[in-house]
């Protein structure tokens, strides 16, 4: 079994696959999240392999994702933000960023189950996406509302749905997410 760690972390890499050699029998490689063949390797993976992300900065990219998701390997995503919908989008498993190897662990067994690869986004309406452009630009909910021409309560409630859709509860909480994943949102029909 290969596990792939992909994180700049040095010291993380070595401690994970240190630890995890002495508990069974697999390779561990580490990868650099900015590398531009990482989806190359992504392609080789077989069923059985992990991909660890665990990236230094919280916004991993969205494209990455989804040529993870793509892979034959299993994926556990270690982000500080785990309270975003990721595992209802993709069937990955998410924990937290300073994991134990116990959570680590359980997770490479549990994540190994799954092989349903199908991708479930959210189902955001026309008006939703709308507010949710003009919200990425920064736009408060007064602009918006005379913007798109519907009173103020309606463009709230507009942007609780969509954010609830999302899984996030203030518009702050939009750099939690994956870099480019509301631009792929806001343009699926």
């Amino acid at each position: 079994m290969n596990i792939y760690v992909l994180t700049e972390n040095s010291y993380l890499f070595l401690g994970v696959a240190n630890s995890l050699k002495q508990r069974m029998d697999c390779r561990c490689v580490q990868l650099n999240p900015n590398s531009k063949s990482n989806s190359e390797i992504f392609h080789l993976t077989k069923p059985g392999d992990i991909v660890l992300v665990a990236q230094e900065n919280s916004n991993i990219d969205f494209t990455m994702l989804m040529e993870l998701n793509e892979t034959n390997a299993s994926v556990i995503i270690a982000a500080n933000h785990v309270d975003w919908k990721i595992s209802s989008i993709f069937r990955f498993a998410t924990i937290a960023r300073k994991f134990y190897l116990s959570d680590l662990l359980q997770n490479m067994y549990l994540v190994q189950a799954i092989n349903n690869k199908e991708i479930k986004l959210p189902k955001i309406t026309k008006t939703e996406r709308a507010v949710l452009k003009l919200v990425m630009n920064g736009m408060t909910i007064n602009f918006i509302s005379s913007r798109l021409n519907i009173a103020t309560k309606t463009a709230y409630s507009h942007q609780r749905s969509a954010f609830r859709k999302i899984g996030i509860r203030k518009s702050l909480d939009i750099i939690k997410l994956p870099s480019n994943y509301l631009n792929y949102l806001c343009s699926a029909c």
